[in-house]
């Protein structure tokens, strides 16, 4: 083995490993965004590992889709999803970091007579966790998941879920196609006295405007619907609960 082989070697077997990961949880949604406008589908307090994918609808878009990953570092990961009105494609992009804050997609407006973007997203979270590893968080050993529909009237609010604690949550919320437009308002408390807020148009017809948070200091979520219509939709709710079990069996009490 020449010198350069085995200082490569050594360098691997002397890398640090990562905490180990305990599992994931995938949520997804749909966008419905006209040209010129903008959607935030995703946010957390505090850089968190995902694997992203964004594509669009095989019919026709009438403008570009922009996909932005704004990380924590600031050198945000960008994609342009072109329009195609010759091939019924999906042209689906990946993103993967430890870093992301936000992900926003936009429908760059590059159509006089104006149109929509149209497609879909699914964002995993990556959980990690030992009970071996100061460095490490405690490992996620459960989740319980909540579902509701909800429909809310204009003008109104309703809160969607409390703690008294700090929690470890990831949510998604689908804001169904109406016949009428509506706008929703979420807002996200957290534990610091701060909060991640989302505004989000329901479109009147055809795909639906769906966003996801993750945070581990959720204390409160509002649901407000800004619009005289109601605001009608879906949310699903994943609590994540960490611990470690007891190593030393024999221990003397």
């Amino acid at each position: 083995m020449s010198y350069k082989d085995k200082q490569k070697t050594d360098n691997i077997c002397e890398r640090e490993c990562e905490c180990t990961i305990n599992g994931t949880v995938d949520v997804g949604g749909s966008f419905n965004i006209e040209c010129g406008e903008c959607l935030k589908i995703f946010e957390s307090d505090e850089p968190v590992e995902i694997w992203l994918s964004v594509s669009k609808s095989t019919t026709s878009n009438d403008c570009d889709i922009l996909v932005c990953v704004e990380l924590q570092n600031e050198e945000n990961l960008v994609f342009e999803i072109p329009k195609n009105d010759t091939f019924n494609v999906s042209n689906e992009i990946i993103a993967t970091s430890k870093q992301v804050r936000k992900v926003t997609i936009e429908c760059i407006s590059n159509n006089l007579d104006g149109g929509t973007c149209n497609g879909f997203w699914s964002i995993v979270p990556i959980l990690r966790g030992s009970e071996k590893y100061r460095k490490c968080e405690c490992p996620v050993e459960t989740f319980l998941r909540g579902s509701s529909s909800f429909a809310i009237n204009g003008g109104q609010s309703q809160t969607i879920l409390q703690s008294a604690e700090p929690s470890e949550l990831l949510m998604e919320i689908d804001l169904d196609a109406n016949t009428d437009e509506c706008l929703l308002t979420i807002i996200v408390e957290l534990d610091n006295c701060s909060c991640l807020k989302f505004l989000v148009q329901g479109p009147t017809s055809g795909q639906s405007n769906d966003i996801a948070f993750y945070s581990k200091n959720v204390k409160k979520v509002t649901l407000e619907c800004l619009t005289l219509t109601s605001c009608r939709g879906v949310w699903t709710s994943f609590a994540l609960y960490r611990g470690k079990e007891l190593l030393n069996f024999n221990a003397q009490f």
